[in-house]
């Protein structure tokens, strides 16, 4: 008698699904979109998220997500107002629908035109770049100045949230925006930036020295130690050159160590004597009504 067939077994695990594929918008373009389009499909997809109570963004597929990033910029770009370019940073940063390489093209935007930047726009960029920790020299130093110079027209909340965004951007790795962050400080409480005025007054500068030295080290080792010929000559030039540049940028940063100085401890002065002031007054009064 014949075995009976073999019944195919089924295979009990699942299939697994497969990564969904990431398309970059630079790769797609606008699509069939018009210009203003995207600008225009943007705010529906921002209403709708304002509108939803989870606030959630609505699914988009991969391509017309890429598609609608490539259509924002191009509007962007033709937007006569600058407040564009912020309020897109803000609603893509919340919708979590942001991507590096746009933000950065938005942000070269702010920098050309950081003369227009408005109070309301430095607050919508500057917490967005703040929440996605987007570093970039350029851009943190035209939104620090567009904020010092506007200061006096944030509240003390918007105050808070733009010294934790720019935190979150470096803003605080060195020196340059010390006089910012002093201004900031007399406004609203920020242990934080009390910390980092207190190193930024006596930071020195021994990474450049060090850099310098390093320099001097391997210059000595190509000497004394390398055989003649042309790796050592390219070796000993490129050392020299750097000796020089790191001298310079030593010099440089000695010049903007010494104006910063200069800067907080005009400030400090002005505000440790209004303190003192004020102990007195307590004092004065104090001592009237014994």
């Amino acid at each position: 008698m014949a075995p009976p067939p073999k019944v195919p077994e089924e295979d009990e695990e699942e299939e697994e699904e497969g990564e969904p594929e990431v398309i970059a918008w630079e790769t797609v373009g606008p699509g069939d979109r018009r210009i203003g389009d995207g600008l225009l499909e943007l705010e529906q997809l921002w209403e709708k998220y304002m509108s939803s109570d989870d606030e959630e963004c609505p699914e988009t597929e991969e391509r017309d997500l890429a598609e609608l990033q490539a259509a924002v910029l191009r509007d962007v770009k033709l937007a006569p107002s600058i407040s564009t370019v912020s309020w897109t940073l803000k609603v893509m940063e919340e919708m979590d629908i942001n991507d590096d390489n746009l933000f950065t093209e938005l942000n070269k935007i702010l920098v050309d035109r950081e003369d227009e930047l408005e109070p309301q726009d430095l607050l919508d960029a500057t917490v967005a770049l703040g929440n996605v920790y987007f570093s970039g020299e350029n851009i943190s130093r035209a939104l620090c100045r567009g904020i010092r110079r506007q200061l006096a027209d944030f509240t003390q909340v918007e105050v808070v949230k733009l010294a934790n965004a720019l935190i979150r951007m470096g803003c605080t790795d060195d020196t340059r925006e010390a006089g910012l962050f002093f201004e900031m400080r007399q406004r609203v409480n920020l242990p934080k930036i009390d910390a980092f005025l207190k190193q930024a007054v006596g930071r020195g500068m021994s990474w450049y020295k060090r850099q310098v030295q390093m320099s001097k080290y391997v210059l000595d080792f190509c000497k004394d130690t390398l055989k003649d010929g042309e790796f050592k000559h390219k070796l000993q030039n490129l050392y020299k050159f750097e000796i020089e540049q790191g001298k310079q940028r030593l010099l440089a940063k000695v010049e903007d160590e010494q104006a910063y100085r200069l800067e907080l401890e005009e400030h400090l002065a002005i505000s440790d004597n209004a303190e003192m002031m004020g102990l007195f007054a307590d004092g004065g009064g104090g001592s009237g009504g014994s």
